[in-house]
């Protein structure tokens, strides 16, 4: 496979020199110090709407001094916000819970951005990998992040662990496209596209949510602490990010044509990609409730999954009343 096809997919090891480099609110308001957000990974199409509050002014309008941090491979959100360095941070929905019940910290999660978590296994159509089912027998390359949740997927589907090889994911469809594994866990915004784009294959998917394993990721996390002294900020976030969100979506080419030489231009994706993924992440975002919503009955459902993984959650871990006005 051709070497550009490794800087395509979402967590590919990229070189970037911009990670950790806060990006300013342009003409902002606020009296206070900025509000500083983590990002969870490298700018692309994950953050396209707080790019959109940051360089058309929304968050400026309401008096919000918006700092974005770009995330990156060697970054991890829940330490920028434990050490100090942010305010709030967008954490995949496994780490924030380890980070409360495993760890002690006093999070908040105040929004989600994914709805519906992008997770999937990833396959070659001709693979005929539809389900949990049919991964007995097969070859199944994992990262990290993701292991708990896929051994929680197979026990939940009554699958032995052993009826399943799973092998380190190098964020590299190579092998899945030679057939050397039989399926890769990873987000499914992105990676279809590539291995059908790239590879010269078809690709198929099933989403873990819909294998009975339902989660938000790309929660929006705060401390109790920053919480009470920025409320009303964090508040103007939430509601600005939902608009912009919306603009985003109107048309999903827009923003990546014009954001590829800037924001994106260390992405390493182009701008078919990037059109590709933006219009891929919007019906895992605009929920019925909205985007950014903590409904009870999702919020209970995360709760569910959560337990299953061996995390203790309770509704306290959630704080919706951001979102009620």
């Amino acid at each position: 496979m051709p070497a550009p096809a490794r800087r395509l997919t979402r967590r590919t090891l990229l070189g970037t020199a911009a990670a950790g480099m806060a990006i300013r609110t342009p003409r902002a308001r606020a009296a206070t110090s900025p509000l500083r957000l983590q990002g969870i990974w490298t700018n692309d199409p994950e953050s396209i709407g707080y790019f959109i509050g940051i360089d058309e002014g929304d968050y400026a309008r309401v008096g919000v001094d918006l700092a974005y941090l770009p995330g990156g491979p060697e970054l991890i959100p829940e330490g920028s916000l434990l050490g100090g360095r942010s305010d709030i941070a967008m954490l995949s929905m496994i780490n924030a819970a380890q980070a409360v019940y495993r760890k002690g910290a006093d999070f908040r999660i105040v929004g989600a951005q994914y709805q519906k978590n992008p997770d999937a296994v990833i396959s070659l159509a001709q693979s005929r990998i539809n389900g949990p089912a049919d991964l007995k027998g097969r070859t199944v390359a994992c990262p990290p992040l993701s292991l708990l949740t896929f051994r929680a997927l197979l026990r939940h589907a009554g699958i032995a662990a052993d009826a399943v090889r799973i092998v380190p994911y190098t964020f590299d469809p190579t092998p899945l496209i030679n057939g050397e594994i039989d399926a890769i866990v990873d987000y499914m915004t992105s990676l279809p596209w590539v291995i059908e784009n790239t590879g010269g294959k078809p690709a198929h998917y099933f989403m873990i949510s819909d294998a009975g394993l339902p989660l938000y990721s790309n929660v929006l996390v705060t401390t109790g602490d920053t919480l009470a002294a920025r409320r009303h900020e964090i508040e103007a976030l939430l509601s600005v990010s939902r608009t912009t969100w919306t603009r985003n979506f109107q048309d999903p080419t827009v923003y990546p044509k014009r954001y590829a030489q800037t924001w994106f231009r260390r992405s390493g994706l182009s701008l078919a990609a990037l059109v590709a993924q933006n219009r891929a992440q919007q019906p895992l975002m605009s929920g019925r409730h909205g985007y950014f919503a903590l409904a009870p009955e999702d919020v209970a459902q995360n709760i569910a999954t959560l337990r299953l993984l061996g995390l203790p959650a309770t509704s306290a871990l959630f704080d919706p009343s951001l979102l009620a006005g």
